[in-house]
């Protein structure tokens, strides 16, 4: 098995949600308290694709393991 790295893709962002909602509820890496919806996260997806930045997956055995991006740093209550 290898992992494959690329650029993601609208239709890879419900995998992306379900990996960050589990952050959101069980660890300690997200300063957020609800997890945001699909539909969140493609605003959020669009919004950074759009300016240039990257946005990438992991792909093991055709499923989402990964993914990271680069964005501005964000103005939020716990920064």
């Amino acid at each position: 098995m290898s992992i494959v790295i690329h650029a993601c893709e609208e239709a890879h962002l419900p995998e992306v949600q379900s990996i960050y909602a589990l952050e959101v509820l069980e660890g300690t890496a997200s300063f957020e308290t609800e997890p945001p919806d699909v539909e969140e996260i493609r605003r959020r997806y669009r919004k950074i694709t759009e300016s240039g930045l990257p946005y990438l997956v992991a792909i093991e055995m055709n499923a989402v393991v990964g993914y990271c991006y680069a964005s501005p740093y964000r103005a939020r209550a716990a920064y």
